[in-house]
Order: C-alpha cells, then sequence, then structure tokens
C-alpha cells in the first residue's frame, strides 16, 4: 500500500517530447491537496487526474507535493498551487488527531481562506520563466528566470529566510543574502531550506537547533537569512545535489562524496541515551563503497545509490520499527521517539530493485525511486524498496512520482 509523505521533490521531463504530461492525484483531500475541487480522498492505487490552466503547448513538467498543498511547474515557467499552502497549524493538528482516531481525519482547518482546491497561478511577473519549485510545510520556494529563490507560506520559525519574523510570508519574496551565483536547485525541510548555487555552493536558513542548516554554529537556533556552507566543509569540492528531510540534510559532491547533517546524524553517541548526538557541520559518509552518483532524502532517511547500483540507507529509525508491514510504522515514529533510547544514525545495505533506477526524489515519508521500466519503489525505514502499484491510465508511463505527507502526485506520459 502506498503511504503518503511530505516532499519536495521533482524532475524535468522532455521539453522535446511529442506526447504532453499529464498530473495524477491520490490520497488525502482535506486540504485541498489533490486539486479536485473538492476535498474527497483518492485510493492510493488509482489516482485522478488534476487539471492546470496552462498555455496552449505548454506541459506540466516539474511536480512537488508539500505536507497539505502541491505545487507543480509547466514548460512555459507558470507555477500552479493548491492546497492549504500558508497555513500548517491546522494541518499538524489534523494530523496528530487523526493518529487517535480515523473518524477525525475528515477534520476541516478553520482556515479556510488559506487553503484552495482547484489549482492557480501563481502571479509572479518578478520571477518571470520560473526554473524550479519546491514545496514542504506549508512552505514553498520558487527559483525565478535569473535564478533568484523566492519563498513564501508559513514563517513561524522565520524558515522562509526573507529577513522577516512574521508568521507569515506572502506574496512570494527573495530570499536574502543568496550572493554570487544564481540558485540552480533547492530542498525544503519541515522549517529549514537549502539551496545550491550554479557554482556548487550551498546556502541554508531557517531552524537551526538540531544542526539542519550544516553552518557548524550550535549557538545559533535559527536564521532568517541564507548563510552560505563553507566549502571546506566538503573537502573543498564543488556540490552537486542537496536533499533533505524533515531534521536533517544531504549533500552530494563533484567526487561521489556524500555529506550529512541535522538531528542525530553524528557519529558519536551520547552514552546516556546511546542516542546519537546532532551534527551541526557536513559529515561525510566513509563507510560508502565506492563513488556515490545521487541521494535522496526522506523524513528521518537518506538513500544513497552508488555508481555500482547499490543502494544504501542512512537512518535514526528506532530498532523496533524497522521492517514491519504496517501502513503507519513510519509516520507514528515521530511521536515515539522523543526521550526514548532509540535513535540511530546506522549506515545498511538495501536490497537492489529491479531494473535501473533513473530517478530519485526526496519525501517526508519516503524517498521515491523511478526506473527505466517505469517501475515506482518508496525507500524509507525499511531494508527493502517496497514497489508501488499505481494506475497511471492504458497507453501511459510514469515519468516521476512525488509523495507528500498522506497525498501523492504522478507525473505520466
Amino acid at each position: 500500500m502506498l503511504r503518503h509523505v511530505t516532499g519536495r521533490v521533482f524532475h524535468t521531463a522532455s521539453a522535446a517530447s511529442r506526447r504532453q504530461n499529464s498530473v495524477l492525484a491520490s490520497g488525502r483531500g482535506s486540504f485541498g491537496a489533490l486539486g479536485q475541487g473538492s476535498y474527497e480522498d483518492v485510493p492510493a492505487d488509482k489516482p485522478v487526474p488534476v487539471h492546470f490552466a496552462t498555455r496552449d503547448g505548454s506541459s506540466i513538467t516539474k511536480i512537488s507535493a508539500g505536507w497539505g498543498h502541491s505545487a507543480v511547474l509547466s514548460s512555459d515557467g507558470d507555477v500552479f498551487i493548491h492546497g492549504q499552502f500558508l497555513n500548517f497549524r491546522d494541518i499538524a493538528y489534523s494530523s496528530m488527531f487523526s493518529r487517535v482516531s480515523n473518524m477525525l481525519k475528515k477534520f476541516k482547518p478553520k482556515s479556510k481562506q488559506l487553503r484552495v482546491n482547484t489549482p492557480f497561478k501563481l502571479n509572479g511577473e518578478a520571477m518571470g520563466k520560473c526554473r524550479d519549485v519546491a514545496a514542504s510545510a506549508a512552505m514553498t520556494a520558487i527559483i525565478g528566470e535569473d535564478g533568484t529563490l523566492y519563498a513564501f507560506g508559513d514563517n513561524g520559525h522565520e524558515q522562509c529566510g526573507v529577513g522577516s519574523s512574521d508568521s507569515l510570508v506572502w506574496p512570494p519574496e527573495p530570499v536574502r543574502n543568496l550572493v554570487g551565483a544564481p540558485a540552480s536547485a533547492v530542498a525544503l525541510g519541515l522549517n529549514h531550506g537549502v539551496v545550491l548555487t550554479e557554482h556548487g555552493e550551498c546556502y541554508s536558513w531557517g531552524q537551526n537547533n538540531l544542526g539542519q542548516l550544516g553552518i557548524g554554529l550550535a549557538q545559533v537556533p535559527k536564521l532568517n537569512a541564507a548563510k552560505l556552507i563553507p566549502a571546506s566543509f566538503f573537502g573543498s569540492e564543488s556540490v552537486v545535489k542537496v536533499s533533505s528531510g524533515m531534521l536533517h540534510s544531504a549533500a552530494l559532491t563533484e567526487s561521489g562524496a556524500v555529506y550529512v547533517w541535522g538531528k542525530h546524524m553524528s557519529a558519536e553517541k551520547d552514552e546516556m541515551t546511546s542516542n546519537y548526538h546532532h551534527q551541526f557541520s557536513p559529515r561525510k559518509l566513509n563507510e560508502i563503497p565506492g563513488r556515490a552518483v545521487d541521494i535522496a532524502s526522506s523524513q528521518y532517511s537518506t538513500v544513497v545509490r552508488t555508481a555500482e547500483g547499490k543502494l544504501f540507507l542512512l537512518d535514526r529509525i528506532p530498532e523496533h520499527k524497522r521492517d514491519r508491514k504496517g501502513p503507519k510504522d513510519y509516520v507514528n515514529t515521530a511521536f515515539f521517539m522523543r526521550g526514548r533510547k532509540s535513535a540511530i544514525a546506522s549506515l545498511c545495505s538495501l536490497d537492489t530493485v529491479e531494473g535501473n533506477i533513473e530517478l530519485m526524489r526526496d519525501g517526508f515519508h519516503a524517498a521515491t525511486l523511478v526506473t527505466d521500466t517505469g517501475s515506482l519503489f518508496e525507500v524509507n525505514a525499511s531494508l527493502s524498496p517496497r514497489k508501488i502499484e499505481v494506475d497511471v491510465g492504458d497507453g501511459s508511463s510514469l515519468v516521476d512520482a512525488v509523495i507528500g505527507w498522506e497525498h501523492s502526485l504522478f507525473l505520466v506520459r
């Protein structure tokens, strides 16, 4: 069964494709994140089409699923949003209530003006033809035509990075203190962000109480503007990809080295609790054999793929939660980890998947893997990637998939 994750993961499809891409959605509909014009749920294995008012000849090329909203990008650089994209409080309350009783899953947030159940085009003349989009917990980041990074949404932890302590950022504003090269990619955690520039530099902003920013400053609880992560932290190499889970981040360098930082990502343990310490600066994963070629993160984990096609998982899931078969095994973990002697940061080998992996994408609940045969797998606390069966329609093939907290988007052609 497909479990639905928070993720800000996306893929650029070929603009030269003769067939137009389309978007399908499934999962929880109570926040409007499915874009169906209603708040009804859709079965996980039978997603339904989402319709966007794109320009003639334009096609959706990038998809991103947040906690209670979705964001997509068209080949013309237009950004479309649907769901509850500004206020996280009601979403968090609803998620907690639904764990107590399935009857409360239909909880409707009071801030109705902050959610929309059909896609609307984001008007931002200053952004021009947008390059990229990422969605998180009621926060969205967009890379504009000139490489300027914009953010909007919930700013209770100053996670939008626009230099403001206001609890809400709307309309989109530029992320502050990004200097030098234009932004090329962005990854969002629960309350933090990491951006990669065209020069291979990394900047981060937002909450840092657990080391989420990787700036090496434990005494700085949060930043409301971007700060450069020193290149020396990455062995003075250029970074080629960034990835974020809920409370940690990862980076892949040009030589194939992987670095991680954030909650329980240290290699050192606390003798009193048996938990690994938080990591406030990037730590190289020397345990990975060979050269890494891709990374993707989920709420508690980062999966690494090597040039030899092997998969490795770094995670901090309690041992008693691993490899269980229930659909709620991983989502519930956060509610039990606090104060327990169960947080680990171990690296383990994963079973391989059928076919060649073409895409690896972040997700708050699980990372997604898409193969050259169009097969879809999710990777989280289980040591075996789980194949997800999704009906994308006759004659259509899966191009990309992202999994929000309780909803999923699929890009098909």
